[in-house]
């Protein structure tokens, strides 16, 4: 395990659970894997959650920003007077204030990534009750513009580096940024074809990575972080990162970016000439 004010680095798995109990949480596991405490980590806290089959986390809010992003199992999400069925590969965000609860549907455990927005509102997240009457004062359509749950399947990948065609890093979006919904954080998956370089860059938002199938090198400053499924990446802002994949696979990871203190504009420097090849 790697440790520094400002980044950080460790597999999800060498965690330790802890049961989180109690009427609001529901009896979930969880593991937090990035706070202020560990790694510096003061735009996030980050965790890994699971719930088994038939479990619930009753109606709450938060005073932070949550989004969520299921890796395993089914559920029924809902954010205020509406309810959506998602599975592995979707995501959704709950932004702060609003009612919102989780039911796992099926046989099968629940397990997903949680990330909270912590910069303004602390890293005392704390479960609040909400009721019914509450809830169905809150409703927005999961629509174009109100988008709060999303399957990664419908999204189309993006190239962040045009120039390099088919060995650009491409991305999903899918949630935050140009919706009305969850402006404090930013996320998706992105994916790094076969023999591809990530130019080295940095920008000014905090970001998460965490690997979700191939291998592949991640650039973390001055270090090079070998990362497969479940290692877990925290950059404080500004810390110059990219990324080569390795092996005949695809690199496909998971990403948010913190939005609070920098606002909806984004920059990308990069620090390095831009690579059309891996770097080997």
């Amino acid at each position: 395990m790697e440790k520094s004010m400002n980044k950080g680095h460790c597999r999800i798995d060498d965690l330790d659970w802890s049961l989180l109990e109690g009427r609001n949480w529901g009896a979930m596991r969880w593991k937090e894997v990035f706070n202020e405490e560990r790694f510096g980590s003061r735009e996030f806290v980050f965790g890994y959650g699971e719930l088994d089959p038939g479990a619930a986390q009753p109606l709450h809010t938060h005073k932070q920003t949550e989004t969520i992003y299921i890796m395993a199992g089914q559920a029924k999400v809902r954010l205020g007077a509406r309810s959506i069925e998602i599975g592995p590969d979707s995501a959704a965000i709950f932004p702060a204030g609003m009612p919102h609860s989780i039911q796992v549907l099926g046989g099968e455990a629940l397990r997903f990534m949680a990330t909270y927005a912590t910069e303004k509102q602390g890293q005392d997240v704390g479960a609040i009750p909400a009721d019914e009457a509450a809830a169905t004062k809150v409703d927005f359509v999961n629509g174009r513009f109100t988008r709060w749950a999303v399957a990664e399947e419908f999204d189309d990948w993006i190239p962040i580096e045009p120039s390099k065609g088919r060995k650009s890093m491409c991305v999903r979006l899918l949630v935050g940024g140009g919706t009305e919904l969850g402006k404090e954080l930013r996320g998706g998956t992105c994916l790094l074809p076969v023999g591809a370089h990530y130019t080295r860059h940095f920008h000014d938002q905090a970001e998460i990575y965490v690997g979700l199938s191939g291998r592949g090198i991640v650039y973390v400053g001055d270090e090079a972080v070998e990362v497969t499924p479940g290692t877990a990446i925290y950059l404080g802002s500004r810390v110059p990162h990219g990324a080569d994949t390795v092996g005949d696979e695809p690199f496909r990871m998971y990403w948010l970016y913190g939005m609070e203190s920098t606002g909806e504009s984004f920059n990308w420097t990069p620090v390095e000439d831009t690579y059309t090849e891996a770097r080997g």
